[in-house]
């Protein structure tokens, strides 16, 4: 929990740290706030009272202290403000509005079109995000802004998205600008597991988790970091990257260039390639070359969809690939020491993903650096398939409301 500073100058920061306090317990008394930031009592008494008068919060009825007093107790507003996120993926594009408390409240969803350019696609993101407003009829002046997950590599800071691995044409696109100027909203844009991390925490609010990192599965494989209990990008928002880890430097090529990449023999692409090359050379499934062609995500839900239906050939593969995340993942927590990994994404909402936790966890018992020292938890995403878009309307509120202490000037 951040503390607060009794400084009269970062009034600001305080109702931050105050806001933060709340939503993570979802109800605080002005006297609990006090035991958890170390504000003031006249401090907390005047911020409060502005957060009453601009709607931000509410005062919900008294809670016995168990010595014959009540206490009023202080509640975020979720209708006080929402965010809008969208991911854009390799074949689909979510949106999403949720509430202050990250809670969806609409979603809508189209294909992404890729083949039609980089603007064709933004443009459907602008009406997407207009026929979401008009949905649940939110007047603009209520959203705080957009955030856009999508695949790196991507400038964060200044919202260009650079040859991107997942969309094939967006070189040097400047999504943030054009979309602030198309929506008159501001927007932040980041990578599409860096997103899920934020709506991992987000969603995690009740834990006080330090360090964690978020094994993200979609066209393809990334990883969102929190660390110290802050969002970690890196000095070019690449930090994360493991899709692209080498682990067999004569291993075959990748489309990043590069050879023996986990993500070539652990990611959707990547089984489907292997299961084709079983297939051709005479391997038993009732899988077909046909149900391994086309749309990647399509063809890779067969293959899920084969392994649990008991297709030997396909859960070996699946296996296989997880075993192989592990590894990536194992080394990660060499590197970090992180307590905990989230692992979710579109490819593994599905019912093959406790296999991949299962075969995750398989590698850590057996090969963690210190096992016998240190407990990592691994999990899937309490937040679900629309992780992604959540974690970008999740990346504006934490942008918004999450207490920074480098943003202080004093």
């Amino acid at each position: 929990m951040q503390s607060g500073t009794n400084l009269t100058s970062v009034r600001d920061y305080n109702e931050l740290v105050i806001l933060e306090a709340i939503r993570r317990k979802d109800a605080l008394s002005r006297v609990e706030i006090a035991q958890q930031t170390g504000l003031t009592a006249q401090t907390i008494s005047n911020v409060v009272k502005r957060l009453l008068n601009q709607g931000m919060i509410r005062e919900d009825g008294k809670c016995a202290t168990g010595r014959g007093k009540h206490r009023v107790q202080l509640m975020i507003r979720p209708d006080a403000g929402y965010a809008i996120g969208v991911q854009i993926e390799r074949y689909e594009t979510t949106a999403v509005i949720v509430d202050l408390l990250g809670r969806p409240v609409a979603r809508h969803q189209q294909p992404t079109k890729q083949s039609e350019g980089a603007d064709a696609v933004i443009q459907v993101v602008v009406t997407m995000i207009d026929h979401l407003m008009q949905q649940i009829g939110i007047a603009r002046e209520r959203i705080v802004g957009i955030g856009v997950a999508c695949p790196g590599p991507l400038d964060h800071l200044q919202g260009i998205v650079h040859n991107s691995l997942g969309l094939v044409g967006w070189q040097n696109v400047p999504l943030k600008a054009i979309l602030e100027e198309k929506t008159g909203l501001p927007v932040v844009v980041d990578r599409d597991a860096t997103a899920a991390a934020i709506g991992e925490h987000w969603a995690r609010r009740d834990e006080d988790i330090r360090n964690f990192a978020f094994f993200y599965v979609g066209g393809g494989i990334g990883t969102g970091l929190f660390l110290e209990k802050r969002i970690f990008r890196g000095s070019t928002t690449m930090a994360g990257a493991v899709g692209h880890m080498t682990l067999d430097p004569n291993g075959p090529l990748c489309s990043c260039g590069n050879r023996g990449c986990v993500g070539y023999t652990s990611d959707p692409h990547g089984v489907l390639h292997t299961l084709q090359e079983h297939l051709r050379q005479g391997a038993t499934s009732n899988l077909t070359l046909s149900d391994l062609t086309g749309r990647e995500d399509l063809a890779f839900e067969k293959v899920c969809d084969a392994a649990v239906q008991g297709d030997a050939l396909a859960l070996e593969e699946l296996r296989s690939s997880a075993r192989w995340q592990g590894y990536a993942i194992l080394n990660l927590i060499n590197l970090l020491d992180v307590e905990l990994v989230v692992i979710g994404g579109p490819a593994l909402d599905n019912a093959i993903g406790d296999l991949y936790i299962e075969e995750v966890r398989h590698v850590l018992q057996e090969r963690l650096l210190g096992n016998n020292q240190r407990t990592v938890r691994v999990e899937r995403t309490v937040v679900g398939a629309d992780v992604g878009s959540i974690g970008a309307a999740s990346l504006v509120l934490h942008t918004t409301y999450t207490p920074q202490l480098k943003a202080l000037n004093y």
